[in-house]
């Protein structure tokens, strides 16, 4: 009986840890595709993605969103084409995924076809869309929804792959001035502001100067100079992505209340106190 008592046991935390999903923070293990569409080769595997940054989008014909996010990808694999590498993964039948590339060449991605889930069991993706980043190491650094990758956080992943961790401290400002963000740096002046003020609030380097001149705009400014849907897009995402990031920094506790977080008016803009759901 003992015997089979701790067999049971065994078995049982074998089970979980067999079920437990790929997180944050967990390194990949090598491991091989059999059948990949639009790629150079029928199957592989996963060290020949890899990149500077790798990103694998679990990816459903039938998925909208999925379908929506293709474009803002392959645009961010033609801005970063040789350090960041993006494939995508469904548990479709080769002649489904096969159908759906004929009809939008040319294609950007190559396609994992895993119909029997043996990819998708590993990080058991919650719900679709779903993209993970994994580092130079195989190390998950996020997950997300395809739509929501930016070019800021990418510049940010990369300069952790390539930054040697110096002997002293470096002046953060030297490291913001120096930055390939400089590449970005909008004309406008207001989408530039909200792009520091995210980037120094990302790199942990000083944005309190930066949210005052935020607080003290000119109302004006925003009516009048904030026209175009992608500026307004642009400012406001920037700026909602600091603020919340620096109060859930400095009061941690907050989010513990998720209602009233995001119904506080909490962030200060060209005079005006907003909540984040404003």
């Amino acid at each position: 009986m003992k015997i089979i008592f701790y067999l049971c046991i065994f078995f049982s935390v074998f089970v979980a840890d067999a079920q437990r999903a790929y997180q944050k923070g967990d390194v990949i293990a090598d491991f091989g595709f059999n059948h990949i569409l639009n790629f150079s080769a029928p199957e592989g595997f996963l060290h020949v993605f890899k990149n500077d940054l790798t990103v694998i989008d679990f990816f459903g014909t039938w998925c909208i969103p999925c379908v929506k996010a293709l474009p803002h990808l392959a645009d961010i694999q033609a801005r970063f084409n040789n350090r960041v590498t993006i494939f995508l993964v469904s548990n479709e039948e080769m002649g489904q995924l096969e159908k759906f590339v004929a009809e939008r060449l040319p294609f950007h991605f190559p396609i994992v076809s895993d119909n029997q889930n043996n990819f998708i069991s590993l990080f058991q993706p919650p719900s679709y869309p779903y993209t993970i980043v994994i580092n130079k190491a195989g190390r998950i650094i996020d997950a997300r929804d395809a739509a929501s990758l930016n070019d800021l956080d990418i510049i940010i992943w990369l300069e952790q792959e390539t930054t040697q961790k110096p002997d002293c401290k470096e002046d953060t400002a030297t490291i913001i001035k120096t930055s390939p963000l400089t590449n970005l740096k909008s004309s406008h002046p207001l989408v530039d502001l909200s792009q520091q003020y995210i980037y120094a609030v990302k790199t942990g380097a000083a944005s309190d100067s930066i949210a005052v001149v935020l607080k003290n705009l000119p109302y004006s400014d925003l009516l009048q100079k904030l026209i175009a849907d992608d500026e307004k897009k642009a400012f406001w995402i920037n700026v909602y992505n600091g603020y919340t990031q620096v109060i859930l920094n400095q009061h941690p506790e907050k989010y513990q209340r998720r209602g009233k977080f995001f119904m506080s008016e909490q962030i200060e803009i060209a005079g005006k106190k907003l909540a984040l759901t404003t």
